[in-house]
């Protein structure tokens, strides 16, 4: 009887050891998948759930928003997207904001598997330089033989440099009206008219990622927003201004065209445009334009008479508003005698 006593207590004993181990292992596997569970959660948090812009009606996720966030400022630097991530008719795996294009390249290493498209390279056509003076003092030499000055050179340090936009490849020049300057991967435009407005500042960078959806021939069906209407509500406007004429003389006609669009590029209709005109000799006239059409185009016509309003460089502001909005740029052209 003691011996089956003790041999029922030895195997009781070893009952509980296996039962502490068991449940030692159990409290094991429980942890671990808590900790999975949690390690999947923070994966889910860094990866980001899409992202929607209401702005433009489009979302970035996963690699793309990733990179789009790294930068404080990524709407002042890439704009909002205008396209979903897509497979681009040049074979890649993209998506396009206003100012750029990411390209996904998954052979790459970690960390550089999104990459900016090299929008300024793809689409810079050499003209004629601007007479610019250049002051050694506040300019900056680069390897591909051109130079950074004033306020582009400014803009260009404070928001990456070379990293970001590439070595300059081009002197500055003047496009519609603006003086610009190319880099590998965007475009600088200077707008002295700009500062404090919005995202908007002397310096900002063109719309190249929605000029190029356009040259390269990209389907126009991946512009279309996500949800409806969702992104159609107009947040803020560009204006264009084109005189016909860089030089007139006092035989020819001088007309401008102007054209408003909104965040999205899209034609806003019945616009209101007004002409701040200042001739050389300093005398302003204003003219009134056509409302903008369902293009969101207007045009007329600039007086001009040499002997009454002089010889040299006459300066225009462009006024475009309505009951919600008002949006300015320039534009300019020269008298000859």
């Amino acid at each position: 009887m003691i011996q089956n006593d003790t041999g029922i207590r030895r195997l009781h004993i070893k009952q509980m050891k296996i039962f502490k181990s068991l449940l030692k292992f159990g409290l094991f596997t429980a942890a671990l998948i808590f900790l999975a569970g949690v390690t999947y959660q923070i994966a889910i948090t860094q990866n980001g759930s899409p992202r929607h812009f209401p702005e433009t009606g489009h979302l970035v996720e996963g690699e793309f928003l990733e990179f789009y966030q790294h930068l404080s400022n990524p709407e002042l630097i890439y704009g909002y997207p205008i396209t979903e991530r897509m497979d681009s008719i040049d074979g890649l795996v993209v998506q396009y904001f206003q100012r750029a294009r990411f390209e996904l390249h998954p052979e790459a290493p970690e960390g550089q598997q999104v990459q900016l498209t090299p929008l300024g390279e793809q689409m810079h056509e050499s003209v004629a330089p601007f007479a610019l003076t250049k002051n050694p003092a506040i300019c900056r030499p680069f390897e591909t033989g051109f130079d950074v000055c004033y306020s582009f050179l400014e803009f260009f340090d404070r928001h990456g440099g070379a990293a970001q936009f590439g070595l300059p490849i081009s002197e500055v020049e003047e496009r519609e009206g603006r003086l610009v300057q190319y880099f590998q991967y965007a475009r600088l435009e200077w707008h002295p008219d700009g500062i404090g407005v919005d995202l908007s500042q002397e310096v900002q960078l063109t719309f190249l990622g929605r000029q190029y959806f356009e040259q390269l021939g990209e389907d126009p069906i991946s512009l279309r927003q996500v949800d409806g209407n969702f992104g159609q509500e107009i947040i803020s406007l560009r204006v264009f201004a084109f005189p016909v004429h860089a030089v007139v003389s006092a035989q020819e006609k001088q007309s401008i065209y102007v054209i408003v669009q909104d965040q999205n590029l899209n034609p806003v209709t019945a616009m209101n445009v007004t002409l701040q005109i200042t001739y050389p000799a300093g005398t302003t006239a204003f003219i009134n334009l056509p409302e903008t059409n369902e293009f969101g185009f207007t045009s007329g016509e600039i007086p001009f008479a040499p002997a009454q309003d002089g010889v040299g460089m006459v300066n225009i502001e462009v006024i475009a508003n309505n009951a919600s909005f008002r949006e300015t740029t320039r534009a300019s052209f020269r008298i000859t005698p």
